[in-house]
Protein backbone atom coordinates (compact mmCIF):
# COMPACT_ATOMS: atom_id res chain seq x y z
CA UNK A 1 0.00 0.00 0.00
CA UNK A 2 1.13 3.56 -0.73
CA UNK A 3 -0.10 6.69 1.07
CA UNK A 4 0.22 10.39 0.29
CA UNK A 5 -0.62 13.14 2.78
CA UNK A 6 -1.80 16.59 1.72
CA UNK A 7 -0.95 19.47 4.04
CA UNK A 8 -2.52 22.86 4.49
CA UNK A 9 -0.82 26.19 5.19
CA UNK A 10 1.76 26.51 7.94
CA UNK A 11 0.54 25.23 11.33
CA UNK A 12 -2.80 23.94 9.96
CA UNK A 13 -1.80 20.28 9.71
CA UNK A 14 -2.84 17.54 7.30
CA UNK A 15 -5.99 18.20 5.29
CA UNK A 16 -6.39 14.89 3.53
CA UNK A 17 -4.83 11.61 2.50
CA UNK A 18 -4.84 9.40 -0.59
CA UNK A 19 -3.92 5.72 -0.38
CA UNK A 20 -3.53 3.09 -3.08
CA UNK A 21 -3.43 -0.69 -2.85
CA UNK A 22 -3.15 -3.43 -5.49
CA UNK A 23 -4.52 -6.96 -5.24
CA UNK A 24 -4.95 -9.93 -7.55
CA UNK A 25 -8.30 -11.69 -7.15
CA UNK A 26 -9.21 -15.26 -8.05
CA UNK A 27 -11.70 -17.88 -6.98
CA UNK A 28 -10.54 -20.66 -4.65
CA UNK A 29 -9.73 -23.76 -6.66
CA UNK A 30 -12.71 -25.57 -5.09
CA UNK A 31 -15.02 -22.83 -6.37
CA UNK A 32 -13.53 -21.94 -9.74
CA UNK A 33 -15.86 -21.01 -12.59
CA UNK A 34 -16.04 -23.87 -15.07
CA UNK A 35 -15.68 -23.27 -18.81
CA UNK A 36 -15.60 -19.50 -18.31
CA UNK A 37 -12.85 -16.97 -18.97
CA UNK A 38 -12.47 -13.58 -17.29
CA UNK A 39 -11.41 -12.30 -20.72
CA UNK A 40 -15.06 -12.58 -21.80
CA UNK A 41 -16.72 -9.25 -20.88
CA UNK A 42 -19.97 -10.82 -19.64
CA UNK A 43 -18.10 -13.36 -17.52
CA UNK A 44 -15.87 -10.62 -16.10
CA UNK A 45 -18.87 -8.46 -15.19
CA UNK A 46 -20.52 -11.42 -13.49
CA UNK A 47 -17.35 -12.33 -11.61
CA UNK A 48 -17.06 -8.71 -10.49
CA UNK A 49 -20.61 -8.84 -9.12
CA UNK A 50 -19.74 -11.97 -7.14
CA UNK A 51 -16.57 -10.35 -5.85
CA UNK A 52 -18.22 -7.07 -4.80
CA UNK A 53 -21.05 -8.96 -3.13
CA UNK A 54 -18.53 -11.02 -1.18
CA UNK A 55 -16.27 -8.12 -0.14
CA UNK A 56 -18.85 -5.40 0.48
CA UNK A 57 -22.35 -6.83 0.16
CA UNK A 58 -22.41 -8.93 3.32
CA UNK A 59 -21.40 -6.13 5.71
CA UNK A 60 -24.29 -4.69 7.70
CA UNK A 61 -25.07 -2.88 10.94
CA UNK A 62 -26.81 -4.52 13.89
CA UNK A 63 -30.09 -3.13 12.55
CA UNK A 64 -29.47 -4.73 9.15
CA UNK A 65 -28.55 -1.52 7.30
CA UNK A 66 -25.78 -2.03 4.67
CA UNK A 67 -22.29 -0.77 5.52
CA UNK A 68 -21.53 -0.04 1.86
CA UNK A 69 -23.26 1.41 -1.20
CA UNK A 70 -22.19 0.79 -4.78
CA UNK A 71 -20.89 0.40 -7.30
CA UNK A 72 -21.60 3.89 -8.65
CA UNK A 73 -19.87 6.12 -11.20
CA UNK A 74 -19.31 3.05 -13.37
CA UNK A 75 -17.07 3.63 -16.36
CA UNK A 76 -15.88 1.08 -18.90
CA UNK A 77 -12.45 1.93 -20.28
CA UNK A 78 -10.25 0.66 -23.13
CA UNK A 79 -6.85 2.24 -22.50
CA UNK A 80 -5.22 -1.11 -21.66
CA UNK A 81 -4.73 -4.14 -23.93
CA UNK A 82 -7.79 -5.59 -22.13
CA UNK A 83 -11.04 -3.93 -21.04
CA UNK A 84 -11.12 -2.36 -17.58
CA UNK A 85 -13.84 -1.13 -15.25
CA UNK A 86 -13.81 1.84 -12.94
CA UNK A 87 -16.36 2.40 -10.17
CA UNK A 88 -16.79 3.79 -6.66
CA UNK A 89 -17.97 2.14 -3.45
CA UNK A 90 -19.00 4.27 -0.46
CA UNK A 91 -19.35 3.64 3.26
CA UNK A 92 -22.86 4.28 4.53
CA UNK A 93 -24.71 5.01 7.75
CA UNK A 94 -28.45 5.26 8.25
CA UNK A 95 -29.73 8.84 7.84
CA UNK A 96 -26.30 10.03 6.59
CA UNK A 97 -24.84 10.78 3.20
CA UNK A 98 -22.45 8.14 1.77
CA UNK A 99 -18.82 8.85 2.72
CA UNK A 100 -15.27 7.46 2.56
CA UNK A 101 -15.27 6.73 -1.21
CA UNK A 102 -13.14 3.93 -2.64
CA UNK A 103 -12.34 4.12 -6.36
CA UNK A 104 -11.82 0.67 -7.86
CA UNK A 105 -9.99 -0.09 -11.10
CA UNK A 106 -10.45 -3.72 -12.19
CA UNK A 107 -9.22 -5.63 -15.23
CA UNK A 108 -8.48 -9.28 -16.10
CA UNK A 109 -4.93 -10.56 -16.47
CA UNK A 110 -5.63 -14.29 -17.04
CA UNK A 111 -8.75 -16.35 -17.62
CA UNK A 112 -8.95 -16.91 -13.83
CA UNK A 113 -7.43 -13.76 -12.30
CA UNK A 114 -8.13 -10.04 -12.29
CA UNK A 115 -6.37 -7.05 -10.76
CA UNK A 116 -8.10 -4.63 -8.42
CA UNK A 117 -6.46 -1.27 -7.74
CA UNK A 118 -8.13 0.59 -4.90
CA UNK A 119 -7.83 4.31 -4.19
CA UNK A 120 -9.11 5.52 -0.81
CA UNK A 121 -9.23 9.11 0.31
CA UNK A 122 -9.69 10.62 3.73
CA UNK A 123 -10.63 14.26 4.15
CA UNK A 124 -9.79 15.61 7.61
CA UNK A 125 -11.17 19.13 7.15
CA UNK A 126 -14.82 19.09 6.07
CA UNK A 127 -18.43 19.23 7.16
CA UNK A 128 -21.72 18.13 5.59
CA UNK A 129 -21.33 20.75 2.86
CA UNK A 130 -17.99 19.30 1.76
CA UNK A 131 -14.24 19.88 2.22
CA UNK A 132 -12.94 23.19 3.52
CA UNK A 133 -10.17 23.20 0.92
CA UNK A 134 -9.56 22.60 -2.76
CA UNK A 135 -9.19 18.85 -3.31
CA UNK A 136 -7.84 19.26 -6.87
CA UNK A 137 -4.29 18.10 -5.91
CA UNK A 138 -5.73 14.85 -4.53
CA UNK A 139 -7.83 14.36 -7.65
CA UNK A 140 -4.90 15.14 -9.94
CA UNK A 141 -2.59 12.65 -8.24
CA UNK A 142 -5.16 9.87 -8.41
CA UNK A 143 -5.85 10.50 -12.10
CA UNK A 144 -2.13 10.71 -12.92
CA UNK A 145 -1.56 7.30 -11.33
CA UNK A 146 -4.53 5.79 -13.18
CA UNK A 147 -3.31 7.23 -16.49
CA UNK A 148 0.13 5.71 -15.89
CA UNK A 149 -1.14 2.12 -15.48
CA UNK A 150 0.29 -0.21 -18.11
CA UNK A 151 -0.26 -3.90 -18.83
CA UNK A 152 1.51 -6.43 -21.01
CA UNK A 153 -0.04 -9.89 -21.23
CA UNK A 154 2.17 -12.96 -21.26
CA UNK A 155 2.05 -15.34 -24.25
CA UNK A 156 -0.47 -17.73 -22.66
CA UNK A 157 -2.78 -14.93 -21.49
CA UNK A 158 -2.54 -13.17 -24.86
CA UNK A 159 -3.46 -16.39 -26.65
CA UNK A 160 -6.50 -16.80 -24.39
CA UNK A 161 -7.53 -13.18 -25.00
CA UNK A 162 -7.21 -13.71 -28.76
CA UNK A 163 -9.28 -16.90 -28.57
CA UNK A 164 -12.11 -15.21 -26.70
CA UNK A 165 -11.97 -12.14 -28.98
CA UNK A 166 -12.33 -14.39 -32.03
CA UNK A 167 -15.51 -15.90 -30.57
CA UNK A 168 -17.03 -12.79 -28.98
CA UNK A 169 -18.26 -10.10 -31.41
CA UNK A 170 -18.26 -7.35 -28.76
CA UNK A 171 -15.34 -7.24 -26.30
CA UNK A 172 -16.51 -4.09 -24.52
CA UNK A 173 -17.99 -3.90 -21.04
CA UNK A 174 -21.49 -2.65 -20.42
CA UNK A 175 -21.87 1.13 -20.31
CA UNK A 176 -24.38 1.00 -17.45
CA UNK A 177 -23.94 -0.86 -14.17
CA UNK A 178 -26.52 -0.19 -11.47
CA UNK A 179 -25.68 -0.27 -7.75
CA UNK A 180 -26.09 -3.71 -6.23
CA UNK A 181 -28.78 -4.49 -3.67
CA UNK A 182 -26.88 -4.72 -0.38
CA UNK A 183 -26.84 -6.23 2.14
CA UNK A 184 -27.16 -9.71 0.73
CA UNK A 185 -27.83 -13.02 2.41
CA UNK A 186 -24.65 -15.09 1.84
CA UNK A 187 -26.69 -18.28 2.21
CA UNK A 188 -28.79 -17.30 -0.80
CA UNK A 189 -25.99 -15.88 -2.96
CA UNK A 190 -25.71 -17.63 -6.32
CA UNK A 191 -22.81 -17.09 -8.64
CA UNK A 192 -24.02 -15.45 -11.85
CA UNK A 193 -21.18 -17.11 -13.75
CA UNK A 194 -22.44 -20.53 -12.72
CA UNK A 195 -25.87 -19.82 -14.20
CA UNK A 196 -24.69 -20.83 -17.66
CA UNK A 197 -23.77 -19.12 -20.94
CA UNK A 198 -27.39 -18.68 -22.05
CA UNK A 199 -28.06 -16.37 -19.08
CA UNK A 200 -24.67 -14.67 -19.29
CA UNK A 201 -25.53 -13.19 -22.68
CA UNK A 202 -28.25 -11.10 -20.98
CA UNK A 203 -26.23 -9.74 -18.06
CA UNK A 204 -25.57 -6.05 -17.52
Amino acid sequence: MRRWAFWGPWMTGAKGELSMSVAVAARHEDHEYHNASFFHPRVFESALVDYLNTIYGQERSESGYPDYYGPVNWKAEQHLPVFSARCTVYRTMRYAQPFDPKTLICFPITQKHFVQITFSRRIYSEDRSGPFFDTTPIDDLQEAIIDSIQLELGPEAQAEWNRVAAECPDMSLTEHFAPLKWPIDPNKQESRVEQGPEQLTNLG
